[in-house]
């Protein structure tokens, strides 16, 4: 019995091997893009599920409340104190580990470089499951004069041989100090949270000895690990009143300042180390976290796609089921029950996925660097080594056939034999289910492709937006904390007069390269503003609109006291004239009350998802020289500012960005998921295309006497086209209809998340539904035209 199963599955293949093909290539691409999205959906869930102690390791994070109670910010810069007092005031605390992430120069004979540095507490390799592959753990970092080394970099400055013990000296400020090497440590896996290149001692931290006991100065983020069996949720609940009894003074203030009674100001709270990357509320420049909505987008593409290529299935399997009625009508007369045509017709499904599964299966393989660069990771596909990968092609493969076949197979196995014989069953191209699953399959296709117009456009527009400055052909160098104010002389003076050069200013943070935020008290009302200390000719090299008042001048002593503002303070402040008003309260650096002496044009120094706010820039020491150069002849230019580095600084190593480059990667996402929406809306309509296809040859198939008849009678060529085309067509319009109102509220959604964005207007929805009822039209017209040119008589000879 199963073997006359399979010859009847293989010979109605072989007969009929474009619907074959269209099914195997249909399944395959959602099987294959299912494949991938759940690598990377299972990679996102595993971040920092390797640490033994996963489950009692927790990260600190505090919230800052508005006086109506809700959240104002929420991050991880913690006091330095509170690790140590926590572990001494609740016996829940087991240990704590504090980071401190900075830069440095690390140099080994005449070799230096520029490498990321991680201050940690001694507790690092108790807490956290990072094997160290050479050294003892617990000793490691217990002398200040110890370094630990990730594997990566243990080979980068001693190759093959032995580094323990082993001499590196580091410049974080000032003069190089030097270092011993007491471990190896296992490169972190690319699923942790935490990466390092090199560890230190906390208290070696450049910041320790001004913040050690100063709960004031949050700058370390903090992790603690509980005690066995303890109570996390009861030592959240104690956290509130902690925060209150180690900042009295500060809470004492804001009581005498009419704060509402019962609210909190402010407190700390945990959260588990495995909640962490997928948490996107706790800002901290520590942890990249990924939002967990993402992931949900993700699978429901996946699906998506997927499930237009089961669509495929069952509307040519009923498409074909017309053909197939009167062998089912044979089989029930010879005494075929209707579970056996089950079993045969789900069989034949089964079949096919199979076939779908294993080239589904080679096309992951083929795709995956693809897919890779899309989502910035690196995910191995390994489906030997992985039973759950090969279940999920197994199972998916399987469920695929089950639910693609199963209206088919229970439609076809519950024929009446007369009508089956006399095949009279109405299942084509006209029946409503048929009719249904097509519009589904063009609605999710449209939803997806007007999706990615409007990504485009957005993108687009961000990238053609006036910031408010000139950010081309301006080189951002890092002064490497040297001393910025000789830099800046030395290299005017070398540079001066060489054409390449338009000029030389400098600014403390550049833009996209972290921010200084300062709060203060302005007559008897909160302010708050961006402060950026800058070079005396910032506003004029960066080609800032100056609108009232004037920039700073090194001639003018009284400058160290001034600043110039944008347009959002002066709004945010209320003032008809702001030029030489006072920013009463406060209080810069070399500054207190500083004077207004100029306002600037607002300008975006953060990305366009943010909107502009007060900005305070001072005439003060900067971190960032900028250069901006003639756009001829780059490569000489940069090479020129490189000798000019190298003679200032001999031993320290050259680092440098340009502008535009670093506030592009501020829609490094965005562009990501345009890409991805992209790629899912062309798969997701050549899929459709493909069923759309295989569904109008069965229709004309079956229309073939109706259309000898009309030919006979009269019909013209473009009669017959557009009798075959206009039922397609129609059904193509109306998944346009659904999917129209659904992708306009989705992309508006998407499009709140920026600050400056285009306004959704009928364009873009026209020249989605237009691109996708023409390639629609196309893709049916092929039959239709192959069938308006046939020769009638013999069609009407075959019946």
């Amino acid at each position: 019995m199963w073997r006359n199963y399979l010859k009847v599955a293989f010979r109605n293949l072989r007969k009929q091997k474009l619907y074959a093909i269209i099914n195997v290539l249909g399944l395959a691409i959602g099987l294959a893009f299912c494949c991938l999205v759940l690598l990377f959906i299972r990679y996102e869930l595993s971040f920092d599920q390797f640490h033994t102690n996963k489950d009692r390791i927790y990260h600190l994070y505090q919230t800052y409340y508005y006086p109506d109670g809700s959240a104002e910010d929420v991050y991880d810069d913690q006091p330095a104190p509170l690790g140590e007092v926590l572990q001494a005031d609740f016996p829940e605390v087991e240990q704590y580990v504090r980071f401190s992430n900075v830069s440095g120069v690390v140099s080994k004979g005449v070799e230096v470089f520029n490498e990321d540095l991680l201050f940690v507490d001694p507790a690092f390799f108790d807490v956290f499951s990072f094997p160290l592959l050479a050294g003892n753990k617990s000793t490691a970092l217990l002398e200040q004069n110890n370094i630990v080394l990730s594997e990566d970099m243990a080979v980068k400055y001693f190759g093959d041989s032995n580094p323990i013990g082993q001499p590196l000296s580091i410049r974080v400020r000032g003069d190089f100090v030097e270092y011993s090497v007491a471990g190896v440590a296992k490169q972190p896996p690319a699923n942790s949270s935490i990466a390092f290149d090199i560890l230190l001692p906390f208290g070696r931290s450049p910041m320790f000895e001004q913040t050690v006991g100063n709960w004031g100065w949050h700058s370390f983020p903090t992790f603690i690990q509980l005690a066995p069996g303890a109570d996390a949720e009861a030592l959240a609940m104690k956290l509130p009143a902690f925060w209150r009894v180690h900042n009295q003074e500060e809470w004492d203030e804001l009581q005498q300042e009419g704060w509402p009674e019962g609210q909190p100001y402010a407190e700390y709270n945990i959260q588990a180390i495995g909640d962490m990357h997928l948490n996107t509320s706790v800002e901290s420049d520590l942890i990249a976290s990924r939002e967990s909505l993402s992931l949900f987008i993700m699978a429901g593409i996946a699906i998506a796609i997927l499930l237009i290529a089961c669509i495929n299935f069952m509307t040519l399997a009923l498409g074909r089921s017309t053909r197939r009625s009167q062998e089912v009508g044979v089989r029930k007369v010879i005494g075929a029950r209707r579970a056996q045509l089950l079993t045969q017709f789900w069989g034949e499904a089964v079949l096919l996925s199979s076939f779908a599964a294993i080239f589904g299966l080679l096309l992951s393989y083929l795709v995956l660097p693809v897919f890779n660069h899309l989502v910035d990771v690196e995910l191995v596909l390994d489906i030997l080594n992985d039973p759950f990968l090969a279940a999920f092609f197994l199972l998916t493969a399987l469920l695929s056939a089950f639910l693609a076949g199963s209206y088919p197979a229970l439609v076809l196995s519950n024929m009446v034999p007369v009508i089956a014989l006399k095949n009279q069953q109405k299942l084509g191209g006209r029946n409503l289910m048929t009719q249904s699953l097509v519009t589904a399959q063009f609605g999710v296709s449209v939803f997806l492709f007007i999706s990615t117009l409007v990504m485009l456009q957005q993108l687009r527009h961000i990238n053609q937006k006036d910031l408010g400055f000139n950010d081309e052909e301006m080189v951002v160098i890092s002064t490497q904390r040297l001393d910025s104010e000789r830099l800046m002389a030395f290299f005017k003076d070398r540079l001066e007069g060489n054409p390449a050069i338009v000029g030389i200013t400098g600014i403390q943070n550049s833009f996209q390269r972290g921010y200084w935020s300062n709060e203060w008290r302005h007559l008897e009302e909160d302010k708050e503003a961006y402060i950026y200390p800058v070079e005396h000719s910032f506003v004029e090299i960066m080609k800032m609109e100056l609108i009232e008042g004037r920039s700073f001048s090194e001639a003018l002593a009284s400058d160290s006291n001034s600043v110039i503002v944008n347009e959002a303070l002066v709004r945010d402040f209320g003032w008809k004239d702001p030029l030489n008003q006072r920013l009463t309260g406060l209080t810069l650096i070399g500054a207190k009350d500083p004077q207004v002496i100029g306002v600037v044009k607002d300008f975006n120094y953060r990305s366009l998802h943010q909107p502009i706010e007060p900005v305070v820039m001072l005439a003060g020491n900067v971190n960032n020289l900028l250069v901006r150069i003639q756009p001829h002849d780059v490569p000489t230019t940069l090479a020129t500012l490189e000798e000019t580095w190298s003679e200032f600084a001999p031993g320290i190593p050259y680092s440098f960005s340009f502008m535009d480059e670093d506030l592009q990667e501020a829609y490094n996402l965005d562009k990501k998921w345009s890409q991805i929406v992209g790629y899912a809306s062309l798969l997701a309509i050549l899929v459709a295309c493909m069923g759309l296809f295989g569904l109008a040859a069965l229709t004309v198939a079956g229309r073939m006497k109706e259309i000898g008849i009309r030919k006979v009678l009269g019909a013209s060529v473009a009669n017959v086209i557009t009798l075959v085309s206009k039922d397609f067509a129609l059904l193509v319009i109306l998944g346009i209809v659904i999917s129209v109102p659904i992708a306009y509220y989705v992309m508006q959604q998407w499009l709140e998340g920026f600050a400056y964005r285009i306004t959704l207007g009928p364009s873009v929805f026209i020249i989605a539904c237009i691109t996708a009822l023409g390639i629609a039209v196309l893709t049916v017209s092929y039959q239709s035209v192959k069938a308006a040119l046939s020769n009638p008589v013999d069609s009407l000879a075959r019946e």
